[in-house]
């Protein structure tokens, strides 16, 4: 099995997880 929807979900949640912190910050 190819890791690439797991990889686009982590990327997902890393980057909404950067938007929250940029406008919390």
């Amino acid at each position: 099995k190819l890791p690439v929807l797991a990889a686009s979900k982590s990327l997902r949640r890393s980057r909404k997880a950067g938007a929250a912190r940029m406008d919390a910050g």
